[in-house]
């Protein structure tokens, strides 16, 4: 199952800006390993990019510059941003200040955040319930 509130091949979605926050949140957590890494690379290979060169190029503290990012992109990097800080079912306060930090500088308020955080954890709940109703271990 994969959470998509707008399609990836989208005119105005910038592959390379959405990466490289990714990147820049998996690094911002030492805690962070392979399962943040392998989410990260499969978005990239799904989008036909060179993760090993972004991974190389991109910094913990990346800094958006002022590009146009229309509003449905905006809302999908940072929805990715949150699944992919809250993998380890730690969301630190360093991650969740990048993602903040991120949201402001796409035109995005705190309050849409968080609502996107309440919806990522509904569906990792809605997740494990499905892989329990796969695997019949529903109680």
């Amino acid at each position: 199952m994969d959470l998509d509130f707008v399609p990836v091949n989208a005119s105005e979605f910038n592959a390379e800006t959405y990466l490289r926050v990714l990147i820049s949140i998996v690094k911002a957590d030492r805690f962070n390993g392979p399962p943040e890494i392998n989410y990260v690379r499969a978005r990239a290979s799904i989008l036909g990019r060179d993760f090993d060169e972004l991974w190389r190029t991109t910094e913990k503290d990346l800094s958006i510059r002022d590009a146009k990012v229309p509003r449905p992109v905006a809302l999908i990097i940072l929805k990715d941003c949150i699944a992919l800080a809250t993998l380890d079912r730690s969301y630190t306060i360093f991650e969740r200040s990048l993602v903040y930090r991120y949201a402001e500088k796409l035109d995005v308020s705190r309050s849409d955040v968080d609502k996107l955080e309440e919806w990522v954890k509904e569906y990792q709940i809605l997740n494990e319930k499905w892989d329990q109703l796969v695997a019949g271990d529903l109680s």
